[in-house]
């Protein structure tokens, strides 16, 4: 048995020098490998210094070749010339031994020689030679494989260069130079340090062409340099590091060798580990005598701390173990005495902690109740997969959701899997392979089938709980929710959207019918209104027929009213965005209203401010409509005094997009408070009684208010105690990017030749199904100085086209045999109509829908007007018309 002396020294030792013997291992590798690699990068460098410096030096000898061509007429000029020439160029080449002038052919024509002298007529062919073929497929340089010299013994590497004509670019010739390669010898002599470093230029074969000893050039020697920082024999056998740098013209033609003598690449390497051997000498030492005195101070302690040790493995808990002279070991005693204490309490806690494991583990038993108890109480049904066994757990709730007993079938993934709807199987599998690789949440609703055998929706949703170590899921938790209620309900609120969607079509298509159906026949009764007004008429005739002209147009604007809350509800209403000027809106106000506040002896006043900008951007239509309810109803209930309309920027608003405040003021009878409340309500009037002073059916403000909602804007109301209203109207409307000059290119021109004038009456073609406004429309255009033409229908209007020269048609949408689209079309893409086919078509139709004008124009119609027509509208659309296609528009 070994001595714990002797133990305690070698251990001492060996913990103490197997470090450092360790890091001198670790650190001489590093060392060595670090010398090597600095050796051979400095290496590198000089290698790569002389293979440039030789490239310059191939460089500069094809550059010379090449200047032949300052002769402009060498390849013109005789042999003897072409000789003289070549032997001066070789003569300013002392690298170059000779040189070959060869055809584009190969055949040589000439060759000069610095020790030899060949005749002007060689028949020799040098296009078998590699460098030759390649310098043809290249038309540039090539270099060929060195050779030695026969004569002089000295290796020569031939360089073919391809000339060409500088006028065209033809190859003309081929000069084949041989180098002599001793040329190198001052190179590598210059930058060789013998013994320790050595440059040679080999070949591509390995082949000495250069070195320091001339003699291994001349005896053929080869050498392949290594290609990484190792060492390796070198020419004479020893230790060497070698690099090579290839020279690149092209492609590798000689390679720059650098040789370093191993011997000085290890010679910084030596001298450390001598150091570092003094240095190890000196730790032993010191380790060997603190092994020794430490040996005689530690061991008599740690006997004491045996003898401790084995009284308490007797059972005597209580002995304490001695302290030693060290602090080491007296703090090691007094740790053994301190294990030896908490080795006590560790026992009388161990007996607490049974105790408390023992009730945990009954605590655990009661909790499990408790969640059984909860999962019957909850609608949920649980589930828990075992996916590396296929076992899985389903909570009695789960059973009783489908209406099986508890443990109605087997509990495995398959008895689950078939109780899926086939629809649903491959869904489902997809999402929890998407959880088991992505980590998204599972959740999704499938339907399973109960036990009576229909069909439940089911929502599930699960999470993986366990995995492997390999990251594989083990165990899947999730629940399952009835949601068959909440389907049914999405279910029946998707009919009743579908039912509404279909009642809002139904009332969409029953207001376009009633809207046709009224507007034609008041399009008779207005047109035969007119016409009679063109007849002589006694006064009391003329009253009655301007009270039907107002009741008609009243008609005319109810029905307008009804379509407009149609839309707006439908949410059909667009709000345009074009450029308008205020005054038109004055002008427009004061053009309407003041006969009518005249007639009653009111004041009607319109007033701009002047800090408002005098065009904007906007829906100057539905402004226009906005403004002609409030006023109509500011004249409509005033009396006496006076109705003033005001624009004025809104005070404290941002500048962009301006707030424009409109006001209408009038001294009429006011609104009460309970009426305010429901005058913005349609067909709510604020005469409620029979006794009615005033007419309309109370569409006007609520068109009036929806359009400003439509149009981000505010209405108020100050209704002053006394009498009289004033309505508040904000609007946000855009500036416009430069003033005026695209509204000026949206106003029709002039008319090309209207009744009345100088010229030919035009010629309208009227098609129009209905007799009464057939008749109305052609009396009307007739006394207002047109040619009217006639049609019943749209065929007849394509046949009336093609039979007489029309300037303008008046087309109907509904007709019967061929309608106005159709007819439309038929013209535009007729070919045997010629320029006819480009005739200006107006629609003017019952159809007054929103999209309806947009739809025509864009079937290729150039106006549109909605009956009842007005004389004076119709007149401007057909001049508008005429004058869009004459000035280009189709």
């Amino acid at each position: 048995m070994t001595r714990l002396g002797s133990l305690l020294t070698s251990t001492f030792l060996v913990l103490a020098l197997l470090p450092l013997l360790a890091l001198g291992g670790v650190l001489g590798v590093s060392l060595y490998h670090n010398q090597l690699a600095s050796e051979y990068r400095q290496a590198q460098g000089l290698s790569v210094s002389v293979s440039l410096q030789v490239k310059e030096i191939l460089t500069g000898i094809e550059n010379d070749i090449r200047s032949i061509n300052r002769y402009r007429d060498f390849f013109s000029a005789s042999p003897e010339m072409q000789r003289e020439w070549l032997l001066e160029l070789l003569a300013s080449l002392p690298a170059v031994h000779e040189i070959t002038f060869a055809g584009p052919d190969g055949k040589q024509r000439l060759k000069v020689s610095n020790f030899k002298a060949y005749g002007l007529y060689i028949p020799e062919n040098i296009a078998f030679r590699q460098e030759f073929r390649e310098v043809m497929r290249s038309q540039g340089s090539a270099f060929g494989p060195v050779t030695i010299d026969a004569d002089v013994g000295e290796p020569l590497m031939p360089l073919a260069i391809a000339l060409s004509d500088p006028r065209t670019g033809e190859p003309r010739a081929v000069m084949l130079c041989m180098l002599r390669l001793g040329v190198f010898q001052d190179l590598v002599t210059k930058f060789s340090h013998p013994p320790d470093v050595e440059v040679l230029i080999t070949g591509p074969s390995g082949r000495i062409l250069a070195a320091p000893d001339f003699s291994l050039a001349l005896a053929g020697r080869h050498f392949t340099a290594q290609d990484r920082p190792i060492l390796a024999p070198d020419l004479n056998g020893e230790s060497a590091l070698s690099v090579a740098t290839p020279v690149l013209l092209g492609e590798p033609v000689l390679s720059a060798v650098v040789v370093v003598a191993g011997e000085a690449v290890l010679r910084p390497f030596y001298q450390m580990l001598g150091v570092y051997a003094l240095v190890l000498c000196g730790a032993l030492f010191g380790a060997t005598v603190l092994a020794l005195a430490a040996r005689r101070r530690i061991v008599a302690p740690i006997q004491a701390l045996t003898r401790t040790a084995l009284a308490i493995g007797r059972g005597e808990i209580g002995a304490k173990a001695p302290g030693g002279s060290f602090y080491e070991t007296q703090r090691l005693a007094e740790t053994f005495n301190d294990m030896t204490g908490k080795l006590l309490g560790t026992m009388h806690d161990l007996t607490a902690e049974i105790a408390t494991r023992q009730k945990a583990q009954a605590d655990l038993s009661n909790s499990q109740e408790r969640l059984e108890m909860a999962l019957a109480a909850v609608s949920d049904g649980l589930w828990d997969w075992r996916m590396d066994t296929g076992d899985v757990y389903f909570s009695p709730r789960w059973f009783a959701m489908l209406g099986y007993p508890p443990d109605a079938f087997a509990p495995r993934y398959e008895t689950w899997r078939n109780l899926l709807h086939p629809e649903d199987l491959p869904q489902v599998e997809a999402l929890i392979l998407a959880h088991l690789e992505t980590g998204e949440p599972y959740e999704s609703e499938l339907r399973m089938r109960t036990c009576d055998g229909t069909w439940k929706w089911i929502m599930t949703r699960g999470q993986v709980m366990e995995k492997d170590t390999a990251g594989r899921a083990l165990r899947m938790l999730g629940t399952h929710t009835d949601i068959t209620e909440r389907k049914r309900a999405m279910e029946a609120l998707r009919s009743a959207t579908a039912a509404a969607t279909a009642a809002s079509h139904a009332k969409s298509e029953f207001l376009a019918n009633m809207s046709h159906e009224i507007r034609t026949p008041l399009n008779g009764i207005l047109g035969m209104l007119h016409l009679l007004q063109t007849t002589p008429l006694s006064p009391e005739q003329q009253e009655y027929l301007l009270q039907a002209v107002t009741a008609s147009k009243r008609l005319t604007g109810l029905l307008s009213d009804i379509l407009d809350i149609s839309r707006i509800e439908a949410g059909k209403m667009a709000i345009a965005g074009e450029e308008f000027a205020v005054v038109d809106l004055r002008d427009a106000i004061l053009e309407l209203f003041r006969p009518a506040a005249q007639e009653k002896g009111l004041v009607l006043e319109f007033t701009i401010s002047p800090d408002l900008p005098p065009r904007f951007i906007g829906d100057e239509a539905r402004i226009r409509q906005i403004l002609f309810n409030l006023v109509g109803n500011a004249i409509k209930f005033t009396d006496q005094g006076s109705v003033a309309v005001s624009l004025a920027p809104l005070p404290g608003a941002p500048a962009k997009p301006v707030r424009v405040l409109f006001t209408v003021t009038d001294s009429g009878i006011g609104v009460s408070d309970e009426q305010l409340k429901d005058i913005f309500e349609p067909f709510v009037q604020a005469e409620a009684t029979f006794t009615r002073h005033h007419q309309g059916a109370g569409l006007g403000l609520s068109i009036v208010r929806k359009l400003v909602r439509l149009m981000d804007g505010e209405l108020a109301i100050d209704n002053p105690p006394g009498g009289g209203l004033s309505l508040y109207l904000s609007l946000p409307l855009a500036l416009p990017a430069s003033p005026g000059a695209a509204r000026q290119a949206l106003r029709c021109p002039a008319p090309l030749a209207l009744p009345g004038s100088d010229h030919v009456p035009l010629r309208i073609l009227l098609a129009e199904d209905d007799a009464v406004s057939l008749m109305a429309g052609r009396k009307i255009l007739e006394k207002a100085g047109y040619q009217v033409i006639v049609a019943a229908n749209g065929w007849q209007a394509v046949e009336r086209l093609a039979g007489h020269d029309i300037d303008l048609v008046l087309m109907d949408i509904q007709m019967p045999v061929m309608d106005g689209v159709e007819a439309t079309r038929l013209i535009r893409n007729s070919t045997d109509l010629g320029c006819k086919a480009d005739v200006p078509i107006v629609a003017m139709t019952a159809c007054a829908m929103t999209g309806d004008k947009e739809k025509f124009l864009a079937l290729g119609m150039d106006g549109y007007i909605s009956k009842p027509v007005d004389l004076f509208t119709l007149q401007e659309v057909v001049a508008c018309a005429l004058g869009a296609r004459a000035t280009g528009r189709v």
